[in-house]
C-alpha cells in the first residue's frame, strides 16, 4: 500500500511539473574550433635583394661581387599532414644583380631567374617557420669588353629558411633568406672564346600573398 500511494505521489508531481512549463535545462552542445589551416594554394608578390660572389676562372683577375634588386611573383600550394606542412613552389623574378671584373666580363648581369622547390614547416597556429630546398635558372648578360656579348642560362640550387605569418585567413607575409649555388660552366661569347665562370651568393626577400 505504501509502494502504491508513493508511486501515485511522484505521478502527479510530474504532472504538476509539466503542467506548469517547468523544462529540465539540458547543456550546450561543445564547439571545437579546429584552429588556423595553412593547407591550400596560393600567389604572391616578392622583393629581394641579392649579393652573389663571381669569377672568371679563365681570363679573370680574381673574384668580384655582383649585388642588385629584383621583383617577381610566386606560387604554390601547402598540404597539412597535423601541424606539419609539406609544399611545393615556384617562382620567376627579374631585375639588377650585376658587376663587373674590370677586365673580359664588364658588365655581367642576371636578367632573370626561375625556381622551384619543395618546402617543409610546421605551424604554429599563423605562424609557419619552413625551410626550402630546390633549383634555380637564370639568364646571365655578359658584355666582352667591346668584343662581343651574349647571353647563357645558368642552372643550380638553393636552400633557406623562412616564416609565413597570416595577417588574415587569407592574406600572409614572408620573410626568408637563401643561399643560391649555380653549377660553375663556361660562358661562350662565341668563336669558341670560353670563360669557365662561376657564381653564388645570398637572397633575401619578403613578400606578401593571398591564400585561396
Amino acid at each position: 500500500m505504501r509502494i502504491l500511494i508513493s508511486a501515485a505521489i511522484i505521478s502527479c508531481s510530474a504532472g504538476a511539473a509539466m503542467a506548469t512549463g517547468i523544462v529540465v535545462p539540458q547543456q550546450p552542445p561543445v564547439v571545437v574550433d579546429p584552429g588556423f589551416s595553412w593547407s591550400g594554394a596560393y600567389v604572391g608578390v616578392m622583393a629581394s635583394t641579392t649579393s652573389l660572389d663571381a669569377e672568371d676562372f679563365s681570363f679573370g683577375p680574381g673574384p668580384f661581387d655582383m649585388d642588385g634588386g629584383t621583383a617577381g611573383i610566386f606560387a604554390g600550394y601547402n598540404f597539412m599532414f597535423g601541424d606539419v606542412m609539406v609544399g611545393i613552389e615556384g617562382s620567376y623574378s627579374s631585375g639588377g644583380i650585376d658587376g663587373d671584373d674590370a677586365a673580359f666580363m664588364d658588365p655581367v648581369e642576371i636578367e632573370n631567374t626561375a625556381q622551384l622547390r619543395a618546402r617543409l614547416g610546421y605551424a604554429i597556429d599563423r605562424i609557419l617557420p619552413y625551410v626550402a630546398v630546390g633549383v634555380i635558372s637564370s639568364d646571365v648578360f655578359s658584355n666582352h669588353s667591346g668584343f662581343g656579348a651574349a647571353t647563357q642560362t645558368y642552372t643550380g640550387f638553393s636552400y633557406g629558411i623562412g616564416v609565413d605569418y597570416a595577417l588574415r585567413d587569407n592574406i600572409f607575409v614572408r620573410a626568408e633568406i637563401e643561399h643560391l649555388n649555380y653549377d660553375r660552366d663556361d660562358f661562350d661569347f662565341s668563336g669558341g672564346d670560353l670563360h669557365d665562370f662561376d657564381m653564388d651568393g645570398t637572397r633575401l626577400s619578403i613578400g606578401v600573398a593571398y591564400r585561396f
